[in-house]
């Protein structure tokens, strides 16, 4: 009997250390509409779950937010206008986040994990600020004219090298100091610009 008894509490034990199952997200958007869209996504996501969708615009800095949840498997959002009126034509980013889990109903927390933990896939990073893992999926939205769609796109990613480049020159200035500071420290010579223009260039 007692031998029964220890049996089952071992097989209970291990049932219950048993790790949860991870959850691997998918996630795919439509658009109804043209310069009022209405985003529509499919997700795995357990109803319920809270969902943040911000459509935004670089060229002039439109940005709009409407927070929603997964019903059935999917959700919607907007339609997103601007002011009222239709949306500008260009080159739109539609951004879906879903937060942090504490941010979760119960049932929800209960699925993905209390810290986001059991989220797994493409879709799954790290929080900037919290330990804990959130969701966040983009997808371009061009509006109208396909030349503005262009031009938004090249305007984008000039953007983003000056912004590459002025992370990059001052990551230089900050190694090049260091190391003149640790040269003037052994009372050996060096040459700051050299340095700096090596590391502008990538050389070792």
């Amino acid at each position: 009997m007692m031998r029964a008894v220890w049996l089952a509490a071992i097989c209970f034990g291990m049932l219950g250390s048993a790790p949860a199952l991870a959850l691997v997200v998918t996630m795919s958007i439509t658009v109804e509409g043209v310069d009022r869209p209405i985003i529509i996504g499919e997700t795995n996501l357990p109803d319920g779950t809270v969902v943040m969708v911000t459509l935004s615009r670089t060229a002039d800095g439109y940005a709009e937010q409407d927070i929603t949840s997964v019903q059935n498997g999917g959700f919607r959002a907007g339609p997103f206008e601007q002011h009222g009126r239709p949306l500008s034509q260009g080159l739109y980013d539609i951004q879906v986040m879903v937060p942090v889990s504490w941010m979760q109903p119960q049932h929800v927390q209960a699925v993905i994990g209390r810290d986001g933990e059991r989220l797994e896939g493409p879709f799954v990073r790290q929080s900037d600020f919290l330990r804990a893992r959130v969701i966040e999926y983009h997808q371009d939205l061009p509006i109208g004219d396909p030349f503005a769609a262009e031009w938004d796109r090249a305007n984008r990613a000039a953007e983003q090298k000056k912004r590459d480049g002025w992370l990059r020159e001052n990551y230089c200035r900050s190694a090049c100091d260091r190391a003149q500071s640790e040269s003037e420290a052994m009372y050996r010579w060096f040459d700051w610009q050299a340095c700096y223009q090596q590391c502008l260039n990538g050389e070792p």
